[in-house]
């Protein structure tokens, strides 16, 4: 089987925990193995073909089709393979991801990301809070990898992140880059309030960016040049090619550095021109 498709065959109650829908786990099996397989939807368990229908596809990737936006742990440690999802989703989309790529075409809530290692996510939609920080239990964020956001994401983006990248193309609420320990942010849109609050070290680049939205124990922006700006501005046109035009920009930006409240070595910047 090269690939397949699970369309969801009628309404369900509850929330249904996706975290057995694994591209590495199906592809191995039947069309019959895999209905069989338990899913927990709203705290009971019930063989997946009662909810989904199973087809082979031309591809290599799983895609789900239907409305199942009660749903949650969509990729939760996933290690490698291409999952779909066309649809709205709830919390904590892939989470502990470890490789692989996960594509959500719609919105997602909140803790998208959280405690990720490798991989990649992308949303199509909106985000909620805490994207890329730490799982339940855990101290540190999102330890590499990339998630893409094609809207806005809600509060705490980048909560004690350690490595990794996060992009949002739209705006980003408060407490961006809160506790962050290191990686990088860009956000395209505009940020919210308190920026930074805690912000250890890592990179947060944002060319909407106001300075009222940093934490007062930032230092006061300055504008700098930094060369290694090139680089980066052609690393991220890889990726994203939406960022190809700033493959050739200047490397002048406002710089700020902190969080001085915990001897920080973050930085916030802010591109500008020659």
């Amino acid at each position: 089987m090269s690939g397949i498709e699970l369309t969801l065959r009628h309404p369900y109650a509850g929330i249904l925990d996706a975290s057995a829908f694994l591209p590495e786990r199906l592809f191995s099996l039947s069309t019959a193995a895999i209905e069989q397989i338990e899913v927990d939807v709203g705290g009971q368990k019930e063989a997946l073909g009662h909810f989904f229908s199973v087809s082979a596809i031309e591809s290599d990737r799983l895609v789900i089709q239907g409305p199942v936006m009660n749903s949650c742990r969509w990729g939760a440690e996933m290690s490698c393979g291409r999952l779909i999802v066309e649809c709205d989703v709830g919390d904590e989309v892939g989470l502990g991801l470890r490789g692989g790529t996960i594509e959500i075409r719609g919105n997602v809530g909140s803790h998208l990301g959280c405690g990720m290692r490798h991989g990649s996510i992308t949303v199509s939609g909106n985000a909620g809070d805490y994207v890329g920080a730490p799982s339940l239990g855990q101290r540190r964020g999102m330890r590499g990898g990339i998630i893409t956001i094609e809207g806005n994401v809600g509060q705490r983006a980048g909560d004690c992140m350690r490595r990794g990248t996060i992009i949002v193309h739209g705006d980003a609420g408060d407490y961006l880059a809160a506790r962050m320990i290191a990686g990088t942010i860009a956000v395209c849109g505009r940020v919210g309030k308190q920026a930074g609050a805690l912000m250890r070290r890592g990179t947060v680049w944002a060319p909407q960016l106001q300075p009222a939205s940093i934490v007062s124990s930032f230092s006061s922006g300055q504008r700098v040049q930094i060369p290694h700006l090139a680089l980066w501005y052609r690393w991220l046109a890889s990726i994203d090619t939406r960022f190809s035009h700033w493959a050739h920009a200047e490397t002048y930006a406002h710089r700020w550095l902190g969080d001085a409240a915990v001897q920080g070595l973050g930085e916030f910047l802010s591109p500008i021109a020659a």
